[in-house]
């Protein structure tokens, strides 16, 4: 395999490497930045209904009477296409009111936490407790939504990054791999460009050199022109 092929290939694999560590370490950032939103949407949601139902606690009424307290549910449901259900329910777990499939089953869940927040059965719940003015528990709020739309979205996600990916390591592939080739011409063809010059210089070292013989034969041919002119100068003084 030739030599800018290797490197190519090894350049390429470390920066498929490092692509991929990348992609998953953002994808799993997503994964977790979309659930908190989504836990903190919901949350608020079952934190938004127990204040519009102790609301109707505060005055008096108990929690079965409270007149539009199943409109409220609903109303909060149609604004939300994912939502499953949404329950109101006393503390016997009976449901009071409810909108869409109900399991009202996190009362005892919820002690003194003011809002449950979990994934349970492949749903993602949402639930509080109502308080009376007394600061007696009289029952709570349950929300409950599909966990189908998250894996969607993540799963789109999943192939955004896969895509991408690919894409940016065919063309670092193909960006190292020209890189390499015009890089490595060049210096082959300098080693080249040495090595006869090296071959050159010796094969010419062990041979006589008929440069020097040629430049002494020249040297004594000035020499003895110069006498000449040297003479006959001379000659010319006398005769004046």
């Amino acid at each position: 395999m030739p030599l800018p092929l290797r490197l190519a290939i090894l350049i390429a694999l470390v920066l498929l490497a490092a692509v991929l560590i990348t992609a998953r370490l953002n994808y799993a950032k997503f994964v977790q930045v979309t659930e908190s939103l989504d836990s903190s949407r919901y949350s608020f949601l079952a934190q938004d209904l127990k204040a519009t139902l102790e609301a109707g606690l505060d005055l008096g009424l108990p929690l079965e009477q409270i007149r539009n307290a199943q409109e409220i549910v609903e109303r909060q449901r149609a604004r939300y296409p994912e939502i499953l259900s949404i329950a109101v329910f006393d503390d016997d777990g009976q449901v009071i009111y409810n909108s869409g499939r109900t399991r009202p089953d996190l009362l005892a869940r919820l002690g003194d936490q003011e809002v449950v927040s979990a994934v349970l059965e492949g749903d993602r719940i949402a639930a509080t407790s109502l308080v009376n003015p007394f600061g007696a528990v009289v029952g709570g709020v349950e929300i409950r939504v599909s966990a189908q739309n998250a894996e969607r979205r993540n799963e789109t996600m999943l192939a955004s990054l896969a895509s991408a990916v690919l894409s940016a390591a065919a063309i670092g592939t193909a960006a190292v791999g020209l890189i390499a080739l015009v890089l490595l011409q060049g210096v082959r063809r300098r080693l080249a460009l040495q090595a006869r010059l090296i071959a050159s210089i010796g094969g010419d070292a062990d041979a006589p050199v008929p440069a020097a013989a040629g430049f002494q034969r020249a040297a004594h041919r000035a020499l003895g022109e110069l006498r000449d002119v040297e003479r006959l100068v001379e000659q010319t003084r006398r005769q004046d």
